[in-house]
């Protein structure tokens, strides 16, 4: 019971503040109340934006709620707007001081320029309405738990206590269903673990037969190389043996007999 309401602690923390922000009121550079804005800190003095928009670090707010989806001044907690958590722009007497102020880009790059209001085109060049002069922006980033985000949290990584489990010999422990069971967190840290042993070792193994084949390769062509050229090219080129004549299909020639000459009789032949 202690390890669940610690968990939930920072979740009660940040319902708590948000609940006590949201006593604070609004007011526009005017000194008139915002009934639909809302704070986006718990500090004393902070910036406002309605329910339905985000707060941004800079003061200002990202509107989301319905569109056009821009950003805007919206209204501060200190009425005379003297704090340096108020909106730093669009505090004029012709920047709708009555309500919250639209602001415009009139320009890219690095250093973006602004107008409040709207802008207009004049010939080649873009300016701000009532001819005021454009302004740049610090950079800001959204503000969890306020405003259109008050339902949000931001998560936290879960910390480790140094204090090793003690063992006890009590019945009640031991007679406790499911008590010797492991938790969710270790089974999760478990699951973890044999995920990252898996992604390490199947590259580690492919990379060890990898490399095992090589070896063998390498070992193959050292040892061709110390066989001399003759041995190599006999080889490669082997020399098959002498058929036998019953496999050539020709048959071996008689040998020449050498014979005496004959004198041939020297009677006349009668012909008929």
């Amino acid at each position: 019971m202690a390890r669940l309401s610690q968990r939930w602690l920072p979740l009660y923390l940040q319902s708590f503040l948000a609940a006590v922000a949201f006593t604070a009121t609004c007011y526009f550079p005017d000194g008139g109340e915002s009934n639909r804005d809302v704070p986006c800190s718990s500090d004393e003095f902070t910036a406002c934006c309605r329910h339905n928009h985000v707060c941004l670090s800079n003061g200002l707010c990202m509107q989301v709620g319905d569109q056009p989806f821009v950003i805007s001044r919206g209204s501060c907690t200190d009425r005379n707007w003297d704090s340096v958590r108020c909106p730093p722009v669009c505090q004029g007497p012709d920047d709708n001081p009555s309500g919250g102020a639209v602001i415009v880009p009139i320009s890219s790059g690095r250093e973006p320029r602004y107008c409040c209001l709207g802008s207009v085109v004049r010939g080649s060049e873009t300016t701000c309405v009532n001819d005021a002069e454009p302004f740049t922006l610090d950079d800001g980033e959204v503000v969890i738990g306020y405003a259109a985000l008050s339902g949000v949290v931001r998560a936290t990584a879960p910390t480790e206590t140094s204090s090793a489990p003690t063992a006890t010999n009590s019945p009640s422990a031991s007679s406790t269903p499911g008590g010797n069971g492991p938790s969710d967190g270790s089974s999760s840290s478990n699951s973890t673990n044999i995920a990252i042993g898996a992604g390490v070792g199947v590259p580690l193994g492919v990379i060890a037969l990898v490399s095992i084949a090589w070896a063998l390769y390498e070992r193959r062509q050292r040892r061709r190389c110390n066989i001399p050229p003759e041995q190599l090219r006999f080889a490669e080129h082997p020399v098959p043996p002498p058929l036998p004549p019953a496999m050539t299909g020709y048959s071996s020639q008689p040998e020449l007999v050498q014979h005496p000459p004959v004198e041939l009789n020297s009677r006349e032949i009668k012909r008929t």
